[in-house]
This record gives structure tokens, sequence and C-alpha cells, in this order.
């Protein structure tokens, strides 16, 4: 087991957006595309591009969005990866 458990994978359009609350440890993977994050309380916002992955690290409400039609698979850390 890799510490994570998976829960899926999703198509997004340009400019779809994912929004989460309370997700820290969350780990986006973009297969294809692009996906602009931001997360409440942090002044950075984070460009992932395919091929590379990003893991929340705080709580609140974080925002996803697609710069391009894309291909996103969302994974959690088990209780045991914590």
């Amino acid at each position: 087991m890799n510490g994570y458990l998976a829960y899926g994978a999703m198509q997004m359009a340009r400019g779809a957006f994912v929004r989460l609350e309370h997700a820290k440890g969350v780990l986006f993977r973009v297969r294809d595309g692009e996906l602009w994050i931001t997360q409440e309380g942090d002044r950075r916002d984070y460009y992932v591009k395919s091929g590379e992955s990003f893991r929340l690290d705080r709580d609140g409400v974080t925002l996803a969005c697609a710069l391009r039609a894309s291909h996103v698979s969302l994974s959690s850390p088990t209780t045991a990866a914590l």
C-alpha cells in the first residue's frame, strides 16, 4: 500500500473548477493538462502541469481551476500515512 486512497480521476474542461474544504493532504495529479490551485490562507498560487503533482498542505477552502482541458486524479493519505 502506498499510503494513499484514490478518489478517482476526472476530466476537466477548460475553465472548470473543483472546490474542496478541509482537505489537507489531498494529492492532485495532473495526467494531462494544466491546473491553477489556490489554498485559503496561502499567499501563493500553484501552477501544476502534465506529469506533476501537488499535495494540499493546509485545511480551509481550496480551488483548482483547469487552464485547459485536463485529466486529473485526486487521492487522500490514509491514516497510517499521516
